[in-house]
């Protein structure tokens, strides 16, 4: 993979709102009496992780867009980034309509968005 995340972007870091969801790997089954039946339909699946950082500035919030916009197709490429536990390289991909930029104050902007880390 050759697109990696920018070095003069703040790190996928889990921080306080950060929330990482393991993927729903199951089928389950009715069964027309007694609880239902469920087994294991992938051997693996994308994990989501929502990712969010109080204290973008403008700039970053602007190098972050052309990342996404120019770099990744509008968030259509995957890239590698090291994971936020134990820092191994890793491919992730942005979910579709999932940043949202807040300001917080002067140049000070609160930037979520979710990413699949890609198995």
């Amino acid at each position: 993979m050759s697109l990696e995340w920018p070095d003069d972007l703040p790190p996928i870091t889990i921080l306080k709102g950060s929330s990482e969801r393991w993927p729903d790997v199951l089928i389950r089954t009715k069964m027309d009496a007694g609880p239902e039946k469920q087994r294991r339909r992938f051997t693996s699946a994308p994990t989501v992780w929502r990712m969010v950082h109080p204290a973008y500035s403008g700039a970053d919030v602007a190098r972050l867009e052309s990342f996404w916009a120019d770099d990744l197709s509008g968030g259509a490429l995957p890239f590698a980034a090291p994971h936020p536990r134990g820092g191994d390289a890793r491919s992730w991909r942005f979910l579709p309509s999932s940043i949202a930029v807040t300001p917080r104050g002067p140049d000070t902007y609160a930037v979520r968005f979710d990413l699949e880390l890609l198995p």
